[in-house]
Order: structure tokens, then sequence, then C-alpha cells
């Protein structure tokens, strides 16, 4: 083929590109300007100044909290924020109260983002009765700085998920796809916030809690230290009582009873409730009452707020009912990644393992080293973590008897971090020796959660290889 009809076919060719890319620009950009035109208004979610809904249900009408009115500890700004935080919103009709912010500022974006399915020109037979927008069934209006939008929805279309609407003052009719309108249609109870705590579970530095006769207060004394009130030397598990707090932050009202009592005592909320919580942080204090019960809910109340409202049951469930419940009774509260050696079995014959970069190198008496994942130790000394005392012996209970299994920990530099010796059965409990550091001490643990902790470890002693086959020959 000559030189000249390769230039040609090269030509063709990028014409044929040339054209084949303009097109699907304009195809592009004709599309991008057809959802722009089915757009209904044009507006940004972050200019809605205010927001009203107008139905038989009543009128609800929500304004958002100026910055200057926010808590301090909200309204602080961190290093590491990328986008401004979301607004916050109250109540103002038909009762003040703070709004649940999520669902306010997801209404914004479906109104800012709200594209029409078609619109149409009313015939001259045609009146806004016959698509119900004579008396409409939802009215949005919304403001945006001194001008008012409002959008009004009519009947249902038939056999369309679709409503017919009409926008601010123009007269032509518009389909709107149902998810949409209801995605505006909320209630006073949905649009309400639910969330009982406001602080934050790391800004919590005490806890007091009054059930009954019963009175707990707990200190934090460091990122992961609680203490009873009084009682330094008493270890707390500080991941059940983070746990606590986490739930607490995610608590809701099941269901709002009343904005005002008329008579506290029928709730059982005077004049004294049976339970009080107060979270105490850094510039402020919450307290949550808990009184009577209706069927599988208390009734509640917070000691700033007039307002009674029921929580679930299982919220109740959650509080500590004494410092022995808190108490941290485990043998082993290390961090994994300290451990760098471990020494198991009979006294005379321990496996070791070893940590490696990306595993455990595995060292039995009498068989050649092997190999296992840091995931499956890691399981073990979550085994072993979970392992609590049933209770202490004084020195003269722990009789002195030879251990049948020992369990070591050695750390960086071969620092012992924990040493463990089974000594004797009792029942179902077993005695222990365990010591962190200098101090040494015997108890009594629950014999399953032992026998758990030693079948971990003699899983990790099998190669993988007889591991899988032993695993295969019990299925």
């Amino acid at each position: 083929m000559s030189g000249r009809k390769v230039l040609w076919y090269l030509m063709v060719l990028l014409l044929a590109a040339g054209g084949y890319f303009l097109s699907e620009f304009y195809q592009s950009r004709r599309e991008v300007q057809e959802q722009a035109a089915k757009k209904i208004f044009d507006v940004k979610t972050a200019d809605i100044g205010s927001l009203a809904l107008r139905s038989d249900k009543g009128e609800i009408i929500l304004q958002p909290i100026p910055a200057t009115e926010k808590p301090a500890a909200e309204g602080k700004k961190s290093d590491t924020t990328v986008s401004p935080p979301a607004r916050q919103w109250r109540l103002v009709k038909p009762i003040v109260a703070k709004a649940d912010d999520p669902i306010v500022n997801s209404m914004l974006d479906t109104l800012a983002e709200l594209k029409m399915q078609r619109q149409f020109e009313p015939t001259s037979a045609e009146n806004l009765k016959d698509f119900g927008l004579e008396k409409p069934i939802l009215i949005v209006e919304f403001r945006v700085g001194d001008q008012k939008h409002q959008l009004r929805f009519g009947i249902k279309v038939p056999g369309n998920c679709s409503y017919y609407a009409q926008k601010d003052q123009d007269p032509k009719l518009l389909l709107i796809n149902a998810a949409d309108k209801e995605a505006l249609d909320r209630t006073l109870t949905a649009l309400r916030r639910k969330t009982i705590f406001s602080l934050k579970p790391d800004a919590v530095h005490e806890i007091r809690l009054i059930n009954g006769r019963q009175k707990l207060v707990l200190q934090k004394k460091g990122p992961s230290e609680w203490i009873p009130s009084g009682q330094p030397q008493t270890r707390l598990r500080a991941d059940r009582i983070d746990s606590f707090l986490r739930s607490l932050s995610l608590a809701q009202a099941a269901e709002f009873v009343a904005e005002k009592a008329d008579d506290p005592k029928k709730y059982g909320l005077s004049p004294r409730s049976a339970i009080h919580l107060t979270l105490v942080g850094p510039d402020r204090e919450e307290t949550l009452l808990l009184g009577g019960k209706q069927g599988e809910r208390f009734y509640a109340q917070k000691q700033d707020s007039s307002t009674i409202f029921l929580v679930d049951k299982s919220l109740a469930e959650k509080f500590p009912a004494s410092y022995e419940a808190l108490q941290d009774r485990r043998l082993w509260a290390g961090k994994d990644d300290e451990v760098q050696k471990i020494a198991w079995g009979p006294p005379d014959k321990p496996a070791t393992a070893t940590r490696e970069q990306d595993a455990w190198k595995i060292q039995l008496p009498d068989s050649p080293p092997h190999q296992q994942t840091t995931v499956k130790f890691g399981l073990a000394l979550w085994r072993l973590k979970e392992i609590e005392y049933d209770r202490l012996l004084t020195s003269r209970q722990a009789k002195p008897s030879p251990p049948v299994f020992t369990l070591t920990l050695v750390g960086a530099e071969g620092k012992p971090l924990f040493r463990l010796e089974e000594l004797k059965p009792e029942k179902d409990l077993i005695r222990v020796s365990f010591s962190q550091g200098q101090e040494t001490q015997t108890a009594l643990v629950p014999a399953k959660s032992l026998d758990d902790l030693k079948q971990d470890l003699d899983r990790l002693s099998r190669p993988v290889v007889q591991d899988q086959k032993q695993s295969q020959e019990g299925k």
C-alpha cells in the first residue's frame, strides 16, 4: 500500500474519531441541560433559611440555629476540618425544641435537587380541584434570603408513582416522584431530635448513678482508666464503661408523651424519680430521670426540660448495678502489640512462639518450627483477656501446689509481662496463680474459660496443613 493511501486512511479515521467525540460531547452537554431544566428550584441547600410544612396534620416551622447560640463544645473548629459542619435546626411551631438535624438537612437537599418528571399546562376545562390542588394535601414553604418559595402537592396521579404539584405562582402542573414527596412530608415526631444525651462519650469525665438506695460515682483518671469515687485502688473495666457511654450517646426517646406534665406523680417522676443518671462533661452536666413503667418502657425526663417521653427498658438494663459489675477481674489486660514471645504448655515441655514481621514462629519441643498468622494469635490473646477470676484467694487460702500448665508472655528485650500457672481444679473452677510485674496473686477462674484458651493454643501448636486435615476429618 502506497504512502498516499495510508495518509488518506489516517485522515478518514481522524475525522471519524473527531466526529464521534464531538457527538458524545454535545450529547453529554444536552443531557446536563435537560437535567438542569427539570430542576424545580434554582437554589442551594446552604442558602435555605427557614422551612415550613402545612397539611391537615397542622403546621410545622423550622429555623436554623445561629452559630452564636450553639454550645461552645460543638462550635469549636478543628484544624483537620475539610468541610463546614452541617447546620443545626430547631422547631419553633407547634413546639419549641431541637430538630433532628440529619433529617432536616436531608429534606433541604431534596428541595435543592428536586426534579419534575414532566410539566404541562392545564386545559380550560380543567381546574385545580381536579388535581387536588384547590386544597393541597401538603404545602412546603421555604425562604432563600428575602424570597419565599412554595411547593404545593395535590392528589396522586392515577396508576402512577407521582403526585400533581405546583410551585410558587406558576400555573403549570408538575409531576413529582412520590418518593420525593414522602421525603418532604415529615411528621412532628420524625423532625424532632430524639437523642437524649448531647455529650460525646470521650468528653464525659464523671458518671453519677442513683438507683433506689444504690449510688455509684465513677471518675475518669486517664484515657483508659476509671475508678470508683474514693476508691483509687479499685480497677474498673474501662472498656465496659466506654461501651456504656457509647450506648447512651445513641439512646433515643421512643415516644414523646407530654410537653409539660400536669401531674409528674403519675409518671413516677415526682417527688423523686426511681433512677437518676448524670453525665459530667467539661462545661456542663446532663441528667436523665427514669420513673414508672408503661409496658416494656420507662417514663423519662431530662432534668433541664419539662418534656415527658418514653425510653425502652433495654436502656435501663445497661445501667451498672454495682461497682462489682464493673470491677476489672481480668487476669491480664495488656496490649497485644507489646507481646513479642509466648510460652505455654507443661512446665517441662513448653511450646514457644516468637513474633516475626508478618507471622508467629512456633517451636514445639519435638517438632520442626512452623508459622501461624498474627490473626490467630490475636484471637488467642483476646481469649486470654476475656478470662476473669471468680474470686481472689488470700495467702492462707492459696495452698501451694505444682503447676500442670503455664503461660508466659514476654515483651521487648525479654521483659516479663505476664505469667499464669494452672494449679488445681475445684469443681467448676480452677485455682490459678498469675503475676504481672512483681505482684503475684492466686484466684479461682471458670474452668471453661481456661479450657477454651488452652484449646486455642493447642490449635496454634499444629502446623497449618495438619490443622486443615483435622478440620476436614471433623466434618
